[in-house]
């Protein structure tokens, strides 16, 4: 038996007042700013498995953002960042995720010969922006996906959007190795 879970929506206009707090929010994100926190991502080397040092640091810059944060722990390497928007609670929960971890390490004894015979700039968990680009490990993915779920929430956050239901920001660890 297959259980149907689709839900079926119906696209209506924003009220002047949704457009209102669109465009508040939207006045808060500074591309440079974005550019900033991407390159501080890079900057935290988060291998799988070592995801715990990017996680702190999410949990504080969120607490920064005014968003309620914890470190959810998997491990004394690893772990999650969580961060939560709470509504008046007469709506659903929305969850903004994106995952934390690199495939590589940044360090050549881990990662030569797979890279090749050296480790490139992009692929160096050094962020650097150069020309409006942030360049380094992970800058696009993943670490751009989770600068964009935390920009999001700091904009309606800032923004003082009246949420209904809860926004939760979940940036996750990508899990172990297999021979932990």
């Amino acid at each position: 038996m297959t259980t149907d879970l689709r839900v079926v929506t119906q696209p209506k206009p924003l009220s002047s007042e949704q457009r209102t707090w669109l465009e508040r929010a939207w006045a808060q994100i500074d591309p440079e700013k974005l550019a900033q926190l991407d390159a501080e991502l890079v900057s935290i080397p988060s291998p799988t498995g070592q995801e715990r040092a990017i996680a702190e640091f999410l949990v504080q810059y969120m607490r920064s953002a005014g968003l309620d944060s914890f470190y959810q722990p998997i491990d004394d390497q690893q772990g999650n960042a969580v961060g939560r928007l709470r509504g008046d609670g007469t709506g659903p929960t929305l969850l903004l995720y994106a995952p934390t971890d690199t495939a590589f390490t940044g360090r050549e004894e881990e990662d030569l010969p797979w890279l090749g015979q050296a480790i490139r700039p992009d692929l160096r968990p050094v962020g650097i922006i150069e020309n409006g680009y942030v360049i380094g490990l992970g800058a696009e993915n993943p670490k751009a996906y989770v600068t964009c779920v935390v920009a999001a929430a700091q904009a309606i956050s800032a923004a003082r959007i009246p949420l209904q239901g809860t926004l939760l920001v979940g940036l996750g660890a990508g899990g172990g190795y297999a021979d932990q």
